[in-house]
């Protein structure tokens, strides 16, 4: 989880960013006269596809972490006033799914339908915050969105709504109808931008590992989703055995978010490569990639022979930490880890030369 947390914010900096740089350059567009003021907010929809894209990414890891979001008091009640506020632009705008307006307020409410009807927080809020959302909310915005999308018209972002309906089973804790809708945006959809979407979350869900492992390899594809597939990924690996393969996944991982390699992490890492090969080879794999952090998983490898009672593994790797690494800043922590083992070492190996 904290991993995936942690990409989620990393998305959610990154749309805010481009939001931000969208608003102000359209503000600029504005400023000049009519005949440059269209070429120039034209040229603007190409960051509108990334924002967007970025917007459908925040929603599928948000799957991950969003629950949480419903033991807040504040976030409740902003989701409540938001849910309403949609729902009253629906009352007015909505007078045909066909529209594509409406399309847009239909999948907003089923964004925010799911969150509990917290009251407002604060020293004058009456009553206690309720722990669900009103129970005819969920039903009545499924039931809106299923006539959107089984409407025999021209329905502007069909999938979009079948997504979002997905989306809105999840949060209602209907698991097994979630995985139904996005088979059915697969099959419907093929080349809907939410078909990335589709794939994590399937691959996320019960089912044969070889499935499951199809499915995240297609969202990898998704540059913005790949990190999150790779998450489940190594989970998927590391609970079916295959610790060599769930190496490889955290090391891909790292490469695309080298933010993660933190401590716990490589610990992590560490404790997967022991499990499938020496670390020296294991190593070696890493040479060609020649990545920041191969020092502080020598390290931490190093440590696990060492809590191991594989003393002699342990020493020999400390020894030749300074000739591995010349330049580490933890060079200084080796020879003391060095100094640890040789006083624990029941076979008393002499001290090397100072």
């Amino acid at each position: 989880m904290p991993i995936v947390q942690r990409i989620l914010a990393a998305e959610r900096r990154a749309s805010r960013v481009a939001s931000d740089s969208g608003r102000a350059r359209r503000v600029r567009c504005l400023a000049e006269d009519s005949a440059r003021s269209g070429a120039c907010l034209e040229g603007l929809s190409a960051l509108r596809d990334s924002v967007r894209r970025l917007a459908r990414a925040e929603d599928s890891l948000h799957l991950e972490v969003g629950r949480l979001a419903s033991g807040c008091p504040e976030s409740g009640w902003r989701r409540r006033t938001e849910y309403l506020a949609w729902e009253a632009s629906r009352d007015s705008v909505c007078p045909s799914v066909r529209n594509e307006a409406c399309g847009r307020i239909l999948a907003s409410l089923a964004s925010v339908a799911w969150i509990p009807d917290w009251a407002k927080p604060g020293p004058k809020a009456i009553g206690s915050p309720g722990a669900t959302a009103p129970a005819n909310r969920l039903p009545r915005s499924l039931a809106v969105l299923d006539r959107a999308i089984d409407d025999p018209g021209q329905v502007p972002g069909r999938d979009t709504l079948v997504a979002r309906s997905a989306f809105l089973l999840d949060r209602a804790g209907f698991v097994d109808s979630a995985s139904l809708r996005f088979e059915r945006l697969l099959e419907r959809f093929p080349s809907s931008a939410w078909t990335s979407s589709a794939h994590l979350y399937l691959g996320r869900s019960a089912g044969s590992t070889k499935v499951r492992m199809d499915h995240l390899r297609a969202a990898r594809e998704d540059s913005l989703l790949a990190p999150a597939a790779l998450s489940t990924q190594i989970d998927l690996l590391d609970s079916t055995g295959h610790s060599l393969d769930a190496a490889d996944s955290l090391v891909a991982l790292l490469r695309l978010r080298p933010v993660l390699a933190d401590s716990q992490t490589l610990a992590r890492l560490a404790a997967f490569a022991r499990g499938s090969m020496d670390p020296d080879a294991f190593q070696a794999r890493l040479a060609a990639r020649s990545p920041p952090w191969a020092d502080t998983l020598y390290l931490l490898q190093a440590g696990l022979e060492l809590r191991s009672n594989r003393f002699d593994r342990a020493l020999k790797m400390l020894a030749a930490f300074q000739v591995r690494f010349p330049g580490s800043s933890l060079s200084a922590t080796a020879r003391q880890l060095l100094a640890t083992a040789r006083r624990r070492d029941p076979g008393g190996m002499a001290p090397g030369p100072k």
